[in-house]
């Protein structure tokens, strides 16, 4: 998904580990981490093109979704 100047992989959080050190190298792996290029992901090389949003049902009833934001 895009929109305006950025791009980000977008991830329902169900569908993710539980466990975060077996859902962080995951989520790795998908930007092409550790390789610095991340030429066999979906990174950029760079902070401002390796986004992800993790997109959850809300946790709150005054909210529409939880919504997690990270930078690879």
């Amino acid at each position: 998904m895009r929109g305006g100047t950025s791009k980000a992989v977008f991830l329902q959080g169900k569908l993710l580990p539980k466990d975060q050190p077996e859902r962080d190298a995951l989520i790795l792996a998908l930007f092409g981490s550790p390789d610095p290029r991340q030429v066999d992901g979906l990174g950029g090389a760079d902070l401002l093109t390796s986004k992800l949003a993790i997109l959850d049902p809300p946790s709150r009833p005054d909210a529409d979704l939880d919504y997690t934001f990270a930078q690879v």
